[in-house]
């Protein structure tokens, strides 16, 4: 999807490097020491701001609406997830083949829950169990997490969580460590990049609009500093730093986006960004 758009991000990487180095060359160290100081600032307080405020602001802001809309999906005496799971098999089923109804979804999960011969739950069972609920969860509070339910239990087998979860699901006892585990795995990835993203377009933005102003106020420093010839070479160095900050909060603006919308932009999405020459490498640079 928008696949052939690649070269957009490519693009934005080229002349966003040629047209600030080439700037800050012309101008001369000189003219840009404020504009270095700037994006240096702007650069490593983003960074560390937003990896220090991201939890915060989550646990401040987020984190106990989100843990509500899980609980009126988890809670809901009349929404059963073995029921549901077994009309959507049949909706996708062949009119010949058999559909588990919810009985056998219930007789297999005791077995397996119980330990009973070791067990494991079937493909389709996990699948359709996963399906509805996260489509009964989106209803109410979308997860914006690239992570799907069934990571509860492929990830080492862990039948004691996932089974915890569907337990609640079908019996509606026991809710709060099923819905801290939903929270935990599907809301809580996409909720931090969001904001650890947001947090640092913030502070980029309002550094450089400090250092801005006091840029605008001191003017040139060319009297105080005289550099001779090698003013322009060192306004290589300004722009080296403005590129690196101009695409940080570029990188940081599209994973903010992708993350937002799921990646169902048509440029906007991690197909797109896969196909790129050069952007691809910058985007997973830094472990966010």
């Amino acid at each position: 999807m928008g696949t052939q758009f690649w070269w957009f991000f490519d693009a934005v990487v080229v002349c966003v490097t040629i047209g600030f180095i080439y700037t800050a060359a012309a101008k001369g160290f000189n003219k840009g020491v404020f504009r270095l100081a700037g994006f240096g600032l702007a650069i490593v307080l983003g960074l560390l701001g937003s990896a220090g405020l991201q939890g915060f602001v989550y646990q401040s802001l987020f984190r106990a609406s989100i843990e509500d809309a899980i609980m009126s999906v988890v809670s809901d005496e009349e929404w059963d997830v073995f029921q549901e799971a077994s009309e959507q098999l049949a909706i996708s089923a062949p009119d010949d083949e058999s559909v588990p109804d919810p009985e056998e979804f219930e007789r297999i999960f005791q077995e397996v829950s119980s330990g009973h011969a070791e067990m494991i739950y079937p493909d389709w069972f996990i699948s359709s169990v996963c399906d509805v609920t996260e489509a009964a969860l989106v209803k109410q509070r979308r997860p914006h997490s690239a992570e799907r339910m069934a990571v509860l239990y492929d990830t080492g087998h862990d039948y004691q969580g996932f089974c915890t979860i569907v337990k609640a699901l079908h019996t509606h006892d026991d809710t709060q460590a099923a819905v801290s585990s939903i929270e935990t795995t599907l809301y809580q990835p996409g909720y931090l990049q969001m904001i650890r993203m947001a947090v640092l377009l913030i502070i980029g933005a309002a550094i450089l609009l400090i250092f801005g102003i006091i840029s605008a106020m001191a003017g040139s420093l060319e009297e105080l500093m005289h550099l001779g010839k090698s003013n322009h070479v060192l306004g290589v160095l300004v722009g080296i730093v403005e590129t690196a900050g101009i695409l940080l909060f570029f990188i940081a603006a599209v994973r903010m986006v992708i993350t937002m919308t799921d990646g169902q932009m048509l440029v906007f999405n991690p197909e797109t960004i896969g196909d790129t020459k050069l952007f691809r490498y910058l985007y997973d640079l830094i472990p966010w």
